[in-house]
């Protein structure tokens, strides 16, 4: 509560007016985000890795359709599309940080086919791994 004094035309304090907030609803709201919180957290951790609908499913204690269905409800993709999502942002960071070639980069982050990397990057990004490298680091 962040209350406020009241006053009379002299100044004085007459009452004091807050505004209150039942907690419990407001907990409510944030509870989908709780139960996603682990599966997020492990598709960042591993996203360098193959990782299966199944073993997400598991870390939310929900079938594979109740995760898809809430997933989606709560960020508005996939899981997959989530994955590939971090998977990109990652190699945005190994394209401006290192000097590794793309194809090793691209494997790095679990795209076995440089061209569907190429591909997907583009949809993400708006622009080519390498245009966006020669952008972030050149200037150009």
């Amino acid at each position: 509560m962040n209350p406020h004094q009241v006053r009379d035309e002299d100044g004085s304090i007459v009452g004091v007016a807050g505004a209150t907030r039942d907690l419990r609803k407001a907990s409510a709201s944030f509870t989908p985000y709780e139960q996603m919180a682990k599966v997020v957290e492990y598709i960042r951790s591993e996203c360098r890795n193959p990782i299966e609908p199944k073993q997400l499913a598991a870390i939310a204690h929900l079938s594979v359709s109740q995760l898809e269905r809430k997933f989606r409800r709560l960020f508005h993709v996939s899981p997959t599309q989530y994955i590939t999502r971090i998977r990109i942002n990652a190699a945005c960071r190994e394209l401006v940080n290192t000097n590794k070639k793309i194809a090793a980069i691209a494997r790095e982050m679990g795209f076995y086919d440089h061209s569907y990397f190429t591909k997907r990057f583009k949809e993400f990004m708006g622009t080519s791994p390498a245009e966006y490298r020669k952008k972030q680091v050149y200037g150009k």
